[in-house]
C-alpha cells in the first residue's frame, strides 16, 4: 500500500504521491512571471523559500480561469526544490494497493508531460497518479482535459 493525497481539478481527480508533499496552504499572494506558460502562475513564498506555482486546472486546459490568491496548493519538495500545485480541491489521503496502480508505458495521458504516467485504480474511479518531478516540465495541449477523461493515451 501507498499513501496518495486525493487533489482535484474541476471533475478530474488525481493522485499525488505524499512523500514529497510537505503541507496544503493558501495562497496569500503571488507574483506574476512576464512571458511564463500559461500554467504557471509566478513565484510564491512557500515555507521560508521562493517556489515556482503551478496550476493543474491550465496544465489541463490552458484557457481555464486563472487561479490566485485565496486559492489552495499543495507544497512539494521536488528533487529540484520546493514547489507548489495550485489545486481546485483536496479530498485526503488515501492507501492504493500497488496492485491498483497501472504505469502507461512511455507517452503520458497529456502529451508532452510526465503528469500522468501511471493509473490508480479507486471505488470512486481511475485516477492518474501526478510525477512531482514532471510537473516543472510539463507542456500543455489544448485538448488534455478531454483526452484524460476519456482515456485516450494517444
Amino acid at each position: 500500500m501507498r499513501a496518495h493525497l486525493i487533489v482535484g481539478s474541476d471533475e478530474t481527480r488525481f493522485a499525488l504521491p505524499i512523500g514529497p508533499v510537505r503541507a496544503v496552504v493558501r495562497i496569500e499572494r503571488f507574483t506574476r512571471m512576464p512571458a511564463a506558460p500559461a500554467h504557471l502562475l509566478g513565484l510564491m513564498a512557500l515555507r521560508g523559500a521562493i517556489a515556482p506555482a503551478y496550476c493543474l486546472a491550465r496544465m489541463l486546459d490552458a484557457d481555464a480561469p486563472m487561479r490566485g490568491a485565496g486559492a489552495m496548493a499543495v507544497a512539494i519538495e521536488s528533487a529540484d526544490g520546493p514547489l507548489a500545485l495550485v489545486v481546485d480541491a483536496v479530498e485526503g489521503v488515501e492507501e492504493i494497493d500497488e496492485s491498483d496502480i497501472r504505469a502507461l508505458g512511455p507517452r503520458a495521458p497529456i502529451e508532452g508531460a510526465r503528469v500522468g504516467a501511471a493509473i490508480a485504480r479507486r471505488a470512486e474511479g481511475a485516477a492518474p497518479i501526478i510525477d512531482v518531478e514532471g510537473i516543472a516540465e510539463f507542456e500543455c495541449p489544448r485538448d488534455a482535459a478531454q483526452r484524460l477523461r476519456s482515456g485516450d493515451r494517444s
